[in-house]
């Protein structure tokens, strides 16, 4: 695939004592130890990173750490996501919704649009955009998992949204 490290973990929320070595770490998938008051013991061994949290708290900018690794996404919700890849920056749109019912999983939904263009080798901006439109339509039901679409429905509204078919 394009990216053979650096997506999709999202960092703990507590960061007192973050600093250069976190950054170095994260950039070099090595395992780190998430605070005890989130996830006791555990351990995340994944060579994955999501600074959503963190980037403005750590020491270095979000350029330097998209340059260590193959992929960076910062999702910012209502306002869009930025992919960094292949040293290009894209901005992704947000979609609007209809009514913000319940943002659980809509992080689990952008996951799985971004997926879904990497596993089809769609550009970038394309599979951000899948990932943006994913994470719309889950916000607007409540619960995890009880959106549903069609995928020409789904199709439709990509279009109706960005003005081109992927």
């Amino acid at each position: 695939g394009r990216l053979g490290r650096g997506i999709g973990r999202q960092a703990p929320r507590r960061h007192e004592g973050r600093g250069r070595g976190d950054i170095d770490d994260m950039a070099a998938g090595m395992p780190r130890r998430h605070p005890p008051a989130e996830q006791p013991g555990a351990m995340d061994d994944t060579p994955e990173v999501h600074v959503e949290h963190a980037a403005p708290v750590l020491d270095a900018g979000v350029e330097e750490i998209a340059g260590r690794v193959n992929g960076l996404i910062i999702t910012r919700g209502a306002q869009g996501s930025s992919i960094f890849a292949e040293g290009t920056r894209y901005d992704i749109p947000p979609v609007p919704t209809e009514a913000a019912v319940d943002p659980t999983g809509c992080g689990d939904a952008y996951r799985a649009g971004l997926l879904y263009g990497l596993q089809r080798d769609l550009a970038w901006p394309t599979t951000g955009r899948i990932a943006s439109l994913l994470g719309s339509l889950k916000i607007e039901t409540y619960g995890t998992q009880n959106h549903s679409f069609e995928l020409e429905g789904f199709r439709r509204k990509f279009h109706a949204h960005f003005g081109y078919d992927f």
